[in-house]
């Protein structure tokens, strides 16, 4: 959020999209008004192979149409496009909660993979996290 708040100014949501999904929101005055945590794309990969055995191991990749013509296609359009309309949902969700736009962070291994499939303009910030801890660090030296 540190380096967010430095490189983008408020209002916005940090989207961290690793084996876990991470939002963080902030509002309009700069004010970290709390967040969510969903299982991610990784996690949900595991948890469906763990839980269906038959099921053949995917690696994930954007699918190449929503609706796939065999289990490999399939598992990739229901896990990746599941992932992007959940993100969709929840960007429109918490702006309404907040009655405004926001800009949106994407970070985080997925990041990259997702942003080019979401609804929303997102930017894609791989170095957001290293960023807030230099500028911490540096905040803490004084």
């Amino acid at each position: 959020m540190v380096a967010a708040k430095h490189s983008y100014g408020p209002p916005f949501l940090i989207i961290d999209c690793s084996m876990t999904v991470n939002c963080a929101v902030v509002d309009d005055e700069g004010t970290f008004l709390g967040g969510l945590i969903a299982p991610g794309i990784s996690l949900s990969t595991q948890t469906l192979f763990q839980a269906a055995a038959r099921l053949p191991m995917v690696s994930m990749s954007a699918p190449k149409s929503l609706i796939g013509k065999n289990n490999v296609e399939s598992i990739r359009a229901g896990i990746v496009m599941g992932e992007v309309a959940r993100i969709d949902g929840l960007i429109d969700m918490i702006r309404r909660e907040l009655g405004y736009e926001t800009k949106i962070i994407l970070t985080g291994e997925d990041a990259r993979m997702l942003a080019p499939l979401l609804a929303h303009d997102v930017t894609v910030d791989e170095t957001l996290t290293m960023r807030g801890l230099k500028l911490l660090h540096a905040a803490n030296r004084k």
